[in-house]
C-alpha cells in the first residue's frame, strides 16, 4: 500500500541532547532497522560520514524514512548549530539546515548495516 501522505519531522536541539539517538530508536522501533545503533558506538544509521562515526557527532543532516499507519515519515537528524557545539571545528560549509517545507532537501544513504 502506497502511504496516502508525508510527514517531515526535523529533529533539532542543542548539541548532545540525543538527536541521533532519539532517531536511531523510533527507526529502530518503527521496524525501519534490523538493529538498534549506537553513537557511541559508532554505528547510527544516520552518521555515516567517518568523521561523525568518529568524533559521535552529527556534522551533515541526514534522512531517514519509513511507513507508519500509511503514512511515510521522514526523520531529518540535524546537527546542533555552530554556534552551540564547542566540540565542532567544522567549517561553516559543513553544516545544513534542512527545511521540512522544501523538497529540496537531501536525503543521504544509509550507512552500511542499516
Amino acid at each position: 500500500m502506497l502511504p496516502s501522505h508525508t510527514l517531515n519531522i526535523g529533529i533539532l536541539a542543542h548539541v548532545d541532547a540525543g538527536k541521533t539517538s532519539l532517531t536511531e530508536r523510533l527507526l529502530y522501533d518503527a521496524g525501519a532497522l534490523a538493529r538498534l545503533g549506537s553513537v557511541d558506538a559508532g554505528d547510527s544509521c544516520t552518521d555515516s560520514g567517518e568523521l561523525e562515526r568518529l568524533r559521535g557527532i552529527t556534522i551533515r543532516s541526514a534522512v531517514a524514512s519509513f511507513t507508519a499507519g500509511g503514512v511515510r515519515i521522514n526523520l531529518i537528524d540535524t546537527p546542533a548549530t555552530p554556534t552551540s557545539s564547542p566540540r565542532s571545528n567544522a567549517p561553516w560549509g559543513c553544516w545544513t539546515a534542512p527545511c521540512s517545507c522544501c523538497p529540496r532537501w537531501r536525503a543521504c544513504s544509509p550507512a552500511p548495516g542499516c
